[in-house]
């Protein structure tokens, strides 16, 4: 009976932060995005930011596009359709 009520308490937890991961990596992408536009304009985020942090931008942002890619099907309710 404790494994059971164990299981099902754990099961939103996973599914909430699954759903927040999503939610960060989606946004940052958008960053990224918008980044990349701004940056044929000249006005990019690269010329406003030290260095240290520009590069940790580049790495979320690119590992959030991974993220994406490989499972964006399965928690986006439009792509599940």
């Amino acid at each position: 009976m404790v494994l059971q009520l164990n299981k099902v308490l754990e099961e939103p937890i996973k599914s909430n932060s699954k759903k927040m991961l999503h939610k960060v990596a989606y946004v940052l992408v958008i960053v990224g995005a918008l980044n990349w536009g701004l940056e044929v304009l000249g006005f990019g985020l690269g010329n406003y930011l030290p260095a240290t942090l520009m590069t940790l931008v580049y790495s979320l942002v690119g590992l959030s596009a991974l993220y994406e890619i490989f499972t964006h099907k399965k928690m986006c309710k439009e792509c599940s359709m």
